[in-house]
């Protein structure tokens, strides 16, 4: 099918539409799930954090926990997290595909395709080289299916994310007590040197 002349269709089934409604909220929670973990790693309240690092690309904010996680000597041993930046990748491409694709209509069956004008692909089988889909762009069929399998994905990739924000979280405690209550406990024994001071000079 020519991506360029199949007609756009604007008015979705009520099926689809309330698929790609779920698929954009679940993917808002991976995004901002991934923002906490940014700023529990980053040891910042939300507000500085969201200052701080904005938003970039789903991939990128998790490239940068991978680098804060190891900063901070912390191993998710149960977790591949080479593994879950692919189901990230993934869940983020087929999610902009979904929310900025121009959805049309094959005049020959009548099914929906998106048209994709990202990137580049080969129209014709073993062609040498790819064509950029701004240029000719590709249809891909897409339905209810899709969706749904989509939704799983991110669901499944956000129980992975909160996964390693727990363990995180747990490591960081662990190592806060190890750091911190020695530096305590010297500064009580100092405190409590300038307090005997005080009550010797008191004494006539």
């Amino acid at each position: 099918m020519d991506a360029r002349k199949a007609p756009i269709v604007v008015d979705l089934p009520p099926n689809i539409e309330r698929e790609i409604g779920r698929v954009i909220t679940r993917y808002a929670n991976l995004e901002h799930r991934l923002n906490i973990l940014l700023y529990l790693l980053l040891d910042v309240p939300s507000s500085f954090g969201r200052l701080a690092v904005r938003e970039p690309r789903a991939t990128d904010r998790f490239d940068l926990a991978h680098e804060l996680l190891e900063l901070h000597e912390i191993v998710i041993g149960d977790i591949d997290l080479d593994v879950v930046r692919q189901a990230i990748e993934q869940a983020m491409n087929q999610r902009d595909q979904l929310a900025h694709s121009v959805w049309v209509r094959d005049p020959e069956n009548g099914q929906l395709h998106l048209r994709l004008t990202r990137g580049a692909w080969q129209p014709v089988e073993g062609q040498r080289g790819k064509t950029k889909r701004a240029i000719l762009p590709e249809t891909v069929l897409y339905g209810v299916a899709d969706c749904r399998s989509l939704r799983k994905l991110i669901r499944a990739t956000l129980g992975e994310i909160e996964h390693i924000a727990r363990e995180a979280e747990k490591a960081m405690q662990r190592s806060s007590r190890r750091r911190f209550d020695p530096q305590r406990r010297l500064i009580n024994r100092l405190r409590g040197h300038k307090t005997k001071a005080r009550a010797g000079r008191r004494e006539p």
